[in-house]
């Protein structure tokens, strides 16, 4: 059990590591693997990782028959497992071929759980409204892994997630304090900062001044980016310079989702090969998006949003580099897909469809 959750998640590989596992199984059929992204490796941002388990005497046999394959660029033993850097085509076409015959898990799959959420009366403090926050995404979060989710209103300010099982005992889903700084944030609400005061200064534009019209759906996307800018057991600390930093950020990842899902609906043109100027943005994408699933499933069995906002941040970075991409390119539609349901997983509304800037 996690924290009454069942630990029967399933952790969805991408699919270049299911490829990769594939060829390894049929190759060695008395060995077990498991596969990973490098988070650093000198073999580039698109590095895999492969460990046999329980006999780490193997990977040397291992490398010798990964580098003798075409698809493979290097294989490199490091400490009882191997970094591996395929080549861009054959990363490319495992990344493709595999993307769109992912099983999605089937909801309901692992059984009920139950989310005792505290209600954000008005005027709500920004402790509350961190709280709720982390409530809604581990609430989307949790469906998404498979399971059916049941909100109901805590009896005190506290977030409780309990399983099917009556007789279970509800744990607690600590959420640390927010910290708001004595300056121009707080100044402009009399020295005491509410959540709504936080939405008005986002919807009239009080932090950047920049013109923009930010709607409702915004500010509430943008709350929830911001209250998980950090794990949720840990106090955040928030400032007038830095909630506009946020907003920036914001901007830019709702318009590198927008770009993606505009490229994918593009007729394909062009060569479809790989050429100097493309091959790193293909390697960037991939390096971003194959983990995707892993990080997301990671999300929901540690019962933390964080990582959702690492995960649309790195990857609307990439996306907002793969202008030699072009347009219709089957990347582009994975691109969207990811970005867009990371958003929709750290900040869900009422029917999961709909991402300001997006639809």
């Amino acid at each position: 059990m996690i924290g009454g959750v069942a630990e029967g998640t399933v952790v969805p590989h991408g699919p270049v590591q299911r490829r990769l596992l594939g060829l390894l199984a049929e190759e060695f059929p008395d060995l077990g693997f498991s596969t990973g992204v490098a988070t650093r490796s000198t073999l580039g941002p698109d590095t895999l990782t492969v460990r046999p388990i329980g006999d780490a005497a193997e990977v040397e046999r291992i490398a010798a028959w990964l580098d003798g394959q075409e698809s493979v660029d290097v294989a490199a033993p490091k400490k009882g497992q191997l970094h591996v850097r395929l080549t861009a085509e054959a990363l490319r076409t495992w990344f493709c071929e595999g993307w769109e015959q992912a099983d999605r898990v089937a909801a309901g799959e692992l059984g009920p759980v139950s989310l005792a959420v505290p209600a954000e009366e008005s005027p709500c403090s920004l402790d509350l409204a961190r709280k709720a926050v982390v409530a809604r995404s581990l609430a989307a979060l949790l469906e998404d892994q498979g399971h059916t989710v049941e909100v109901t209103a805590s009896a005190d300010e506290q977030v409780w997630l309990s399983d099917g099982d009556a007789s279970a005992q509800p744990r607690r889903i600590d959420v640390a304090e927010v910290d708001a700084k004595h300056d121009r944030l707080r100044a402009r609400h009399g020295g005491t900062l509410t959540l709504e005061n936080l939405r008005e200064d986002i919807r009239e534009d009080a932090i950047l001044l920049d013109g923009r019209e930010r709607d409702d759906r915004y500010a509430d996307t943008f709350v929830a980016y911001l209250m998980t800018q950090v794990p949720r057991e840990r106090r955040l600390g928030i400032d007038d310079e830095k909630v506009g930093r946020k907003v920036t950020e914001l901007d830019e990842i709702l318009a590198a989702a927008a770009l993606a899902k505009e490229k994918s609906a593009a007729p394909a043109g062009g060569e479809s090969g790989l050429s100097s100027e493309t091959e790193p943005v293909v390697r960037g994408l991939i390096g971003q998006i194959e983990p995707a699933r892993d990080l997301v499933a990671y999300a929901a069995k540690s019962l933390d949003p964080a990582p959702l906002t690492r995960l649309i941040r790195s990857l609307a970075e990439e996306i907002g580099a793969a202008g030699a991409l072009p347009a219709g390119d089957p990347l582009w539609a994975a691109a969207a897909e990811a970005l867009e349901n990371g958003l929709r997983l750290l900040a869900p509304d009422d029917d999961r469809g709909h991402v300001p800037g997006v639809d």
